[in-house]
């Protein structure tokens, strides 16, 4: 296989991707939307990891990795993404950008050609 498509998506790549049942939380919104939905894990974390999530959701994200008082908590965080983001769904299918996507790849038979890649958590 030679690969001659190759697609990154981003952290935010589902924002505006349309006909989905919810918009996508970015940055602040999605530190308080987990924040709200696991207080037991995201909600016990302390003010100056908050701060960095509020500036930059990356930021916290890196300062969580790297605290080493949370290695045997990231996985409990990692879930929590998980759980959260498995609740959007595809909802209107002729405007959602991702099955618009994967319909062209499709119809020009470029799906074994394609790779993709996302850099989210």
């Amino acid at each position: 296989m030679q690969v001659k498509n190759l697609f990154l998506f981003g952290a935010g790549a589902s924002n505006g991707c349309n006909g989905t049942n919810e918009i996508v939380p970015l940055g602040i919104g999605l530190f308080t939307n987990l924040k709200n939905k696991f207080p037991g894990t995201w909600g016990t974390l302390p003010p100056a990891f908050e701060n960095d999530f509020k500036d930059k959701f990356e930021k916290g994200m890196s300062r969580l990795w790297s605290d080493l008082s949370y290695n045997d908590k990231i996985s409990f965080f990692m879930k929590d993404i998980a759980i959260f983001f498995s609740k959007f769904k595809i909802t209107d299918f002729k405007q959602n950008l991702y099955y618009k996507l994967f319909r062209e790849l499709k119809k020009k038979d470029a799906l074994k050609e394609t790779v993709l890649s996302t850099i989210n958590y």
